[in-house]
């Protein structure tokens, strides 16, 4: 199976008031990371990583703006967001594949506290061969995941070997 790349242009910080500007239906969509304090973690840590499906970031966050608002320990909150890029806008269906093949990958490899319960599952195998690249302001997540990094057990994997000096005992 090829791999499937994604790639995502991050963008911020915004504040919860100001994200009601992002509502262009034409390509505010995607990904968003959701960063605060946390009385464990520390300050600016990623707290949760979510999807906009078919909502713009400003619907999809005006949705969860009070939640957000009152966590008062995790004041003050800054959320980036992250919109795919292509040669092409795909179809509306694997647009929306691609956001939740993103998301769940980038979910499992940074393990966000507020997501804990994706964290806890175990990853399908639809993952194995996505590959995200992000750009921009992309904070603390890393500049490529690999479904093969994470998904991957080498140890497990008895067709491979180490390598060793051809024709010696």
């Amino acid at each position: 199976m090829t791999t499937k790349n994604i790639y995502i242009d991050w963008d911020g910080p915004y504040t919860l008031d100001e994200l009601e500007e992002l509502d262009d239906p034409r390509i505010d969509y995607g990904l968003y990371q959701v960063y605060g304090s946390h009385p464990l973690y520390g300050d600016e840590v990623l707290l949760y990583l979510g999807a906009t499906g078919e909502r713009t970031f400003g619907a999809r966050l005006a949705e969860e703006q009070s939640y957000w608002e009152v966590e008062e320990d995790f004041q003050p909150l800054v959320i980036y967001v992250g919109r795919l890029m292509g040669v092409v806008t795909p179809t509306n269906g694997v647009w929306e594949e691609e956001m939740d093949l993103a998301l769940r990958l980038l979910v499992y490899a940074h393990a966000p506290v507020f997501n804990a319960r994706e964290v806890a599952a175990l990853p399908d195998d639809d993952l194995r061969n996505v590959h995200v690249v992000n750009w921009g302001e992309f904070l603390d997540l890393a500049p490529e995941v690999s479904g093969r990094r994470y998904l991957y057990k080498f140890p497990d994997t008895p067709e491979y070997s180490y390598y060793g000096k051809q024709g010696e005992h």
